[in-house]
This record gives structure tokens, C-alpha cells and sequence, in this order.
């Protein structure tokens, strides 16, 4: 049914829900399709179409489509759950050890291209992720979180780190041009840093506090995730920071 909606469909991207991970695209409603929303509205919903308005006030359709099986969903959940220590060799510098459950987020976050770490507060996500670089060896990471972060990821990575890679603290007005080791910089100057962020291929993005990042339209949201609307009306709006090979984690 929704092949016959004659409807120019933008690519589809990968977007986060509350049921799940969904691919999805977007099309501007013709009255074609608005007779046959009318007409059939719930077996449309059923197809996965949305009519909802756009952050430039207009009209637009969605077309949503499951990445995973509900049983794919319910596995990978479980093993996100998991708290047995994995059988895998993850470089720790002396002296250092994970917990159980640790090491197996790290080692379901190896198996993904993206990983979303949700765990409570103070249970150790930061060592999570640096421990996931150790494994992956990548040079160039990016590192954004809260300012009032900052400098515990700088000294978190320097105790728990095997890759001697410098860390890089970036302030509001710091000239960047190297871009080996860990790069670390706050949601609120990511705007004022947009040709360095996006004009690096980097290995690795980690994302603390993520749900920071909840509202497409806002311009933290822009400047990281790139979108439609432009941003201070830079011709051709947002890019973002995440080149198509790079590996990515997210915690919350």
C-alpha cells in the first residue's frame, strides 16, 4: 500500500525510539496522499506512516521500519543485561580490573557499530568506553560532554588508557589543529567548532549524557547531528560529526 503513495522519500536514517531503533523517511504530503490518509488512515499507521509537522512548521509524512525483529530486539536486550564477565582480552593499564558487568557492556559494545550505555549513575560507563577504545585502538577520538565533565574524563582516561595517546581538553577560544588522542569538548562551544569537528574522518565518538541531545532542532542537537534546518544560516544546514565508518557510544 505505501508503494502506491507516489510520495518522494528522502534516504532513510537510523533514529532511536521508545520501541526501539527505526529506520526512517520523510516526504512532503501531496493531496493525493492527503485523500488517501483520509480514506484509510489506520491501515496506513498499521504500514508504518506518520503525518506529523516538520521544524519549519510544514506538514510532513514518516515512514518507519523495524531494523530489528521484536525476538532480535529481546535477545539483544538480554545480552545487554548480561552480567557475566566476557571471555575476551580487553587491554587495562596494570593494576586495573573490571567489574563482571563491565566487561560484558564492553564486550556487547564491541559487537556494534553503535552502543547505547544506559547504566545507573556512578557504575562506571566512562571506564566502559575508554575500555572499548583500548580494544579497538583508534587514533583520533572525540569525546563531547557536559563542561563540568571535562576534566574527570581528562583524568579518567589518563588512569585507565593503553593507548599513551595525548588527551586534549578544548576550551571556548582554544585554537585546534591536531587532532591524534582524545579530544574532548563540551555540547555548548560544539557550534563555534564546526569545520574542525566535521572536517575530521574520527575513529571513535563517545557521547556523555546523551539525552542532552533529545531535541532535534536544538542547536546543540544541529551541531552534532547534523539536519534540515541550517545552522546561523550556514547555506545547506548541519553535517554531522559522525563520518558513516565511525564506531560510536553513548551513555545516559
Amino acid at each position: 500500500m505505501t508503494t502506491q503513495l507516489d510520495l518522494e522519500w528522502s534516504s532513510p536514517r537510523l533514529v532511536a525510539t521508545r520501541f526501539g531503533e527505526r529506520m526512517v523517511s520523510a516526504a512532503r504530503p501531496t493531496e493525493a496522499f492527503w485523500e488517501a490518509w483520509r480514506a484509510r488512515k489506520d491501515a496506513l499507521k498499521a504500514e508504518g506512516i506518520s503525518v506529523s509537522k516538520g521544524s519549519d512548521g510544514n506538514w510532513q509524512v514518516s515512514r518507519w521500519q523495524e531494523v530489528q525483529s521484536a525476538a532480535e530486539r529481546a535477545a539483544s536486550v538480554e545480552a545487554s543485561r548480561s552480567a557475566i564477565a566476557a571471555d575476551i582480552a580487553i587491554p587495562l593499564p596494570a593494576g586495573r580490573k573490571l567489574l563482571p558487568y563491565q566487561s560484558s557492556g564492553v564486550a556487547y559494545a564491541l559487537a556494534r557499530e553503535a552502543t547505547l550505555i544506559g547504566d545507573e549513575m556512578g557504575l562506571g560507563k566512562t571506564i566502559q568506553a575508554i575500555a572499548v577504545a583500548n580494544a579497538t585502538a583508534p587514533r583520533r577520538i572525540l569525546v563531547i560532554c557536559p563542561a563540568s565533565l571535562k576534566l574527570n574524563w581528562r583524568n579518567e582516561i589518563n588512569a585507565w588508557q593503553t593507548l599513551d595517546l595525548p588527551v586534549r581538553v578544548i576550551n571556548a577560544g582554544d585554537d585546534v589543529t591536531d587532532t591524534d588522542g582524545w579530544n574532548v569538548i563540551n555540547f555548548d562551544i560544539c557550534h563555534r567548532y564546526q569545520e574542525f569537528l566535521k572536517g575530521v574522518e574520527w575513529d571513535l565518538v563517545v557521547i556523555d549524557e546523551c539525552h542532552r541531545l533529545k531535541s532535534q532542532s536544538a542547536q546543540r542537537s544541529l551541531a552534532i547531528f547534523g539536519g534540515e534546518r541550517t545552522l546561523r544560516r550556514e547555506a545547506g544546514g548541519a553535517r554531522s560529526v559522525f563520518p558513516r565508518s565511525a564506531p560510536s557510544a553513548a551513555s545516559s
